[in-house]
């Protein structure tokens, strides 16, 4: 087998990996556990990723099979043991077998480890109130305003592994760009031969599919060779519902087109981002982008604060939200404590 066989190879299996767990996720959701155990048992067989093992424990959590749950997180643990979420999954598992010195241990460690896992109801049930109120799905048509490293593009494989990859509309624009530019189109963008098989379809949206010289291909952005290091995975914002970014580790990659904290490909084209960049916001991300489609904060005001700063504040205005749900607060008292909670930061 030659490299480029063999980089294929890995990629297909990569590829699906990631449908497997992804399809699990969807069959999670829908209360289908039987079935999204065995999605998530096919993932495993190709990779051992400790999210799978987590989503996989909570799928027998809700069959009520508190040994194998907690057989599984613990195996998430030991595979990530920094990770605060799984302390939080397991502590609840526990709970739920009557082992409650146990549950209090592990919430503990979740509450070190990160203790924002004190309040972390709080800030899910805000989540959910802010992004109503903000008409997320408007919020989501721009890019993103915190002016993070764009934590949403690194990733531990290619792009196209986690959904993101370039459409004819995209690739049309960044070739004019790279040609009007001087630059060589071979650094930075890769792409992948695209199979007609069922996986590949689901995964894939067919107006991302290009075809040259008879071939059907994807096309994704390279990776750089700087990887983000413990230190910015420590800072690393949440995802939506305050989980982890779970794709993104120590030894990531950020994306070629990443430069001063933005993705470059966002101003490319005929649309403001990538679908699939959208859907990777961070928790942050989105708050913050909720909050200027609100009139609540201004650009320059996000841009002249730290990473950590703004994880904290989104953190305080997610319960804010939380709180005036639970007191059934106005608007008027609601935008007033999010105001003051923004010019303390």
């Amino acid at each position: 087998m030659s490299d480029k066989d063999r980089r294929q190879a890995a990629l297909d299996r990569a590829m699906t990996e990631k449908y497997c767990h992804s399809m699990g996720a969807v069959l999670y959701e829908e209360g289908r556990f039987d079935e999204a155990v065995r999605f998530f048992e096919q993932a495993l067989s190709l990779d051992e990723k400790p999210y799978t093992r987590c989503h996989l424990g909570l799928s027998f959590m809700a069959k009520n099979d508190f040994d194998r749950a907690l057989e599984e997180i613990t195996r998430a643990i030991r595979l990530c043991p920094g990770e605060a979420e799984y302390y939080y999954q397991r502590s609840a598992v526990w709970g739920r077998s009557g082992k409650h010195a146990r549950r209090d241990a592990d919430m503990e460690e979740a509450v070190r480890l990160d203790p924002n896992y004190r309040r972390v109801g709080r800030i899910r049930a805000g989540a959910e109130r802010l992004l109503k109120a903000a008409h997320s799905g408007e919020a989501q048509a721009g890019s993103c305003i915190v002016p993070c490293p764009a934590y949403c593009c690194h990733f531990s494989h290619e792009t196209v592994v986690h959904g993101v990859c370039i459409g004819p509309w995209k690739l049309r624009a960044i070739r004019l760009f790279l040609r009007e530019s001087g630059l060589d189109e071979a650094e930075f963008l890769d792409r992948l031969l695209f199979s007609r098989e069922e996986r590949h379809v689901r995964m894939i949206p067919p107006h991302f599919v290009v075809k040259e010289e008879g071939q059907e291909v994807v096309f994704f952005p390279k990776r750089r060779n700087k990887v983000l290091g413990k230190r910015l995975v420590r800072g690393l914002p949440r995802a939506r519902e305050y989980r982890p970014l779970s794709w993104v580790t120590a030894g990531a990659r950020p994306c070629v087109f990443l430069g001063r904290g933005r993705c470059s490909v966002h101003d490319l084209g005929d649309e403001p981002a990538l679908p699939a960049c959208k859907d990777f916001f961070c928790l942050t991300g989105l708050v913050f982008l909720s909050l200027r489609s609100l009139g609540l904060v201004s650009e320059p005001e996000i841009r002249a604060k730290s990473m950590d700063e703004l994880n904290r504040i989104a953190a305080d205005i997610l319960c804010a939200f939380s709180d005036g749900l639970y007191a059934d607060e106005g608007d008027a008292v609601l935008r007033a404590r999010i105001y003051t909670i923004l010019r303390q930061g």
